[in-house]
């Protein structure tokens, strides 16, 4: 995998969420399998148990990849599933607009391998 998408995956958690968060805890970062998985730890907020696996698959020719992220969490006392899968999903969404804008930028930086 080239450097931009392994700096991409390791920045891939938004600076929102790291601030609404007590604590995370890298569980997996394989650079040869293109995988990371993090756990939520501590606090009291809605990412209770939280885990998610975060995977890239590299397609060629071209700077194309498809990115999946699955995750498991607890439903807090007091929401819904429906609410608790409505907020993670956001969470999820802005991880992964937060790759994208990062895979972007490394891309485009000087000297970047891009294959356009």
């Amino acid at each position: 995998m080239e450097a931009h998408m392994e700096r991409a995956l390791r920045e891939g958690v938004t600076e929102a969420e790291r601030a609404a968060l007590e604590g995370t805890r890298l569980e997996i970062l394989d650079d040869d399998r293109h995988i990371l998985s993090f756990s939520v730890v501590g606090g009291e907020h809605r990412l209770r148990n939280y885990r998610s696996v975060t995977s890239v698959t590299e397609f060629q020719p071209g700077p194309y990849c498809v990115v999946v992220e699955s995750y498991v969490v607890d439903v807090p006392d007091g929401n819904t599933e429906e609410d608790t899968r409505m907020f993670t999903d956001t969470v999820v969404k802005l991880n992964l607009q937060k790759l994208a804008s990062v895979a972007e930028d490394s891309a485009a930086a000087p000297g970047s391998r891009r294959r356009d």
